[in-house]
């Protein structure tokens, strides 16, 4: 009986993991980063476990470490964030979007976008 038990506990298990969607996000297009000005970035991510978050990473172009800033829950299930102010001589800036879990780890992430610096 045990064993009849645990083998439909480990099929159900099975079968809730292999339709559970995956984890997914996708940054929407940045046409530019604003000389002088914030940047507003935006992304969809699904499915959001409770407790996690999305994150917009950047940094100038190849140098350095990435920064972040979080990203906020707005309509229609859609993420956005707002870029700082880039230095003066920032010409193009590297940008991605990530989804994290509760316990803060990495369940998802764009793919890098490369856009230009425009003047405000």
């Amino acid at each position: 009986m045990r064993a009849v038990l645990l083998a439909v506990l480990a099929g159900s298990s099975l079968a809730a993991a292999a339709t559970a969607q995956p984890a997914r996000v996708m940054l929407a297009d940045v046409p530019c980063v604003i000389h002088g000005g914030h940047t507003p970035v935006y992304a969809a991510a699904g499915p959001v476990p409770a407790g996690g978050e999305v994150r917009f990473y950047f940094r100038r172009q190849g140098h350095g470490d990435f920064y972040w800033v979080p990203g906020h829950l707005g309509d229609q299930g859609a993420f956005w964030g707002v870029l700082p102010v880039p230095e003066p001589d920032n010409d193009a800036a590297e940008i991605y979007a990530a989804l994290y879990g509760p316990q803060g780890l990495p369940l998802a992430q764009s793919r890098p976008a490369l856009t230009e610096t425009s003047v405000s």
